[in-house]
């Protein structure tokens, strides 16, 4: 049988699939499903991108983005979701990981620096996740939130090698991160996880980059949030 790490080493350097793989919910009989599927209010906002300038009125933020960088539709993003499933999926835990994520968590924003497909040797991205956490138990703080993300991405048969959770501040909110490393070898990408907990929900803005320059110009787009 083939080891994840085998089924993911043809897209190594699009990480933003593994992302699916945080969700900490699990699946319940009594979960109350909206139209779409999702484990999500009705008054649910999903955000508008416009002038380059992200836009959520559910969890009242904002931030700038890179326009020269590639937006993701929703069904854009949908599809990148959808072939990260079929690479990891397969065992059992994946599966029931897929199907919490597919309930419970929705992808607000999904940014790349070049068009999706551009054969380089890595494309950049952040990506904005929210998770609803009303079956999570013991997560009170973005802390425990982002210890139980850092479990859940080193069940993963991949080499990750984890900083320390640090405490941060997007925007007025407290927050917190941490950075997981991954070595292909020749090439070492990096993934910085900021999460903040806000009606509900975990709020997730992750920052994929393999150089100095690029985290830069993520960090760029990250510190202009305003709550």
């Amino acid at each position: 049988m083939k080891t994840l790490k085998n089924k993911c080493s043809h897209h190594f350097k699009n990480l933003t699939l593994l992302s699916l793989l945080l969700t900490l919910s699990s699946c319940t009989n009594n979960t109350v499903l909206n139209d779409e599927g999702k484990n999500l209010p009705n008054s649910f906002d999903y955000g508008t991108s416009e002038n380059g300038y992200y836009t959520n009125d559910y969890f009242n933020f904002e931030f700038k983005y890179n326009t020269d960088w590639t937006l993701l539709s929703k069904e854009e993003t949908n599809q990148v979701i959808a072939k990260g499933q079929e690479l990891i999926g397969g065992d059992e835990l994946s599966n029931k990981i897929i199907d919490a994520a597919e309930i419970n968590t929705a992808y607000l924003f999904t940014l790349f620096k070049e068009p999706v497909g551009t054969s380089i040797a890595f494309n950049p991205s952040m990506m904005v996740v929210a998770e609803n956490l009303n079956n999570s138990r013991g997560i009170s703080t973005s802390e425990d939130y982002s210890n139980a993300a850092k479990i859940q991405l080193s069940r993963l048969d991949l080499p990750y090698k984890f900083d320390e959770i640090k405490e941060c501040k997007l925007g007025d909110l407290e927050a917190s991160l941490f950075t997981a490393h991954l070595n292909g070898g020749d090439l070492e990408i990096s993934q910085n996880y900021y999460s903040i907990l806000k009606d509900g929900f975990s709020v997730s803005f992750i920052l994929s980059y393999s150089s100095p320059e690029e985290l830069k110009e993520l960090e760029t787009m990250i510190n202009s949030i305003v709550f």
